[in-house]
């Protein structure tokens, strides 16, 4: 499926190719500490005016050094966090309570991620997201409580569906809709017609059925369960350009690992279809604009901290030995490129509200058509 749109998202035109965005990053880097060193040199000139020239090049040395260090270490985690970013394929599981979400997402995962068992209420009742690493890329799988069985208030919906879009942010690589085995309910039917009021037609092209309790097939092929199926659900199969698969979440590792395989093929074709996009529309897209401004902030915020804190610590370490200082500038850094590495999940905390207030806007539009 990824294939048939020739390797895109939804939303290609918006996003810079990677390297592009890393070397504009660098290169911004590179500006804000080559401007700091010719500051501090200058310090040092004045300060060091009446020593010997052979000290001032040593601490000229030391400067050049320390900011090369900085550029390279956060250069460093920019790479590996754009690497998870882009090598990342976002699966996004729905459906209603009892389909076998949570079972699927933990057949995805190659283990038991989520609390999976059969019970009349829902066993997942709010978003929950885990990851792995499987044939030489990060499978981030979303798993969503059902939306129309818990008789949850508007509020809390709302805020499911954010949660939900913050997790697969910039947006999904496939949308899965997880239905039982000769089971398609009205709740079905309305989870699938509330994604479309919410996120556009559009959407239809970056969703998969997944069909649990394959074992309850027997001798048919699904295939030819579907075209015994009733027409509302045939329908909407053909909507989503027929990509469907069936997953028996029981089976043994080797029987789960194919049906990964098999899922994960379709989910690569489907996207490759789109020329290598994956699912985006105007919420996604704010999301995306707010998390970028946001996580810009918060690296200004975290390198003007660090600087103002080298300075302080030169000025508290100035009469100590030059090897203490730069040990706790080091110490510093350090603390400094952790933030950064934690950077946007910090600003995707900070953002969360403006999202819930955006999608209970459209929601409340549409909530008495859902929820009676």
């Amino acid at each position: 499926m990824v294939q048939s749109h020739g390797g895109a998202y939804f939303s290609d035109a918006i996003y810079k190719d990677v390297e592009e965005k890393l070397k504009q990053k660098e290169e911004n880097l590179k500006k804000v500490h080559t401007d700091q060193l010719h500051n501090e040199i200058k310090l040092v000139e004045e300060e060091d005016a009446d020593k010997p020239q052979k000290e001032r090049r040593r601490r000229f040395s030391v400067l050049q050094r320390r900011c090369e260090e900085r550029i390279k270490n956060i250069r460093r985690s920019l790479m590996k966090k754009s690497h998870r970013n882009d090598n990342a394929l976002r699966i996004v599981l729905v459906g209603r309570t009892g389909s076998g979400k949570s079972a699927t997402a933990n057949t995805l995962l190659g283990g038991q991620v989520f609390e999976s068992k059969i019970s009349p209420n829902a066993v997942t009742k709010t978003c929950q997201v885990g990851s792995r690493e499987w044939q030489g890329r990060t499978l981030l799988v979303v798993d969503t409580p059902g939306l129309f069985d818990t008789k949850e208030s508007l509020d809390t919906t709302c805020r499911e569906i954010s949660q939900c879009v913050l997790a697969s942010a910039p947006g999904p690589h496939a949308i899965v809709m997880v239905v039982q085995l000769n089971r398609f309910t009205d709740e079905e039917q309305k989870t699938v017609a509330l994604i479309k009021n919410l996120f556009g037609k559009s959407v239809m092209k970056h969703m998969i059925f997944v069909f649990t309790r394959k074992e309850e097939l027997g001798d048919r092929s699904l295939s030819e369960f579907i075209a015994e199926s009733q027409v509302k659900l045939r329908s909407i199969v053909k909507e989503c350009g027929g990509r469907c698969v069936a997953f028996n979440n029981r089976a043994g590792e080797a029987e789960k690992e194919a049906q990964v395989q098999e899922l994960v093929g379709l989910i690569e074709d489907m996207v490759q279809s789109h020329g290598g996009a994956y699912f985006s529309d105007a919420i996604y897209k704010d999301v995306e604009k707010k998390l970028k401004e946001q996580v810009e902030n918060l690296k200004k915020i975290c390198m003007d901290e660090l600087n103002n804190e080298i300075k302080l610590v030169e000025e508290e370490y100035a009469d100590k030995p030059r090897e203490e200082l730069e040990t706790k500038i080091a110490e510093l850094q350090k603390l400094c490129e952790e933030r950064i590495k934690n950077i946007e999940e910090e600003a995707k905390s900070s953002v969360l509200e403006y999202i819930v207030n955006s999608v209970r806007k459209m929601l409340s539009k549409i909530w008495h058509m859902f929820w009676k």
